[in-house]
């Protein structure tokens, strides 16, 4: 049985240059994929390293490049 994924994916390079705004947890535009309908979407979002640092926070895994690694932050 496939496991139902929740939360958004972002392409690492689509975070480059928003450090600042990721260390002080200021939101900025970001475009994102939804893992469970798998559509694009252009949000305002804030992002954490953290796992639960907002409350209202939803997950968020990093793809990179074409590794199949991923790294889930919130």
């Amino acid at each position: 049985m496939m496991q139902e994924m929740e939360g958004y994916e972002v392409y690492e390079a689509y975070l480059d240059g928003h450090e600042g705004e990721i260390d002080r947890g200021e939101p900025f535009i970001l475009e994102v994929r939804e893992l469970e309908t798998l559509q694009r979407k252009v949000i305002m979002a804030r992002v954490s390293r953290e796992a639960g640092a907002f409350a209202e926070g939803q997950p968020l895994d990093i793809a990179r490049g074409e590794t199949p690694e991923q790294e889930r932050i919130y």
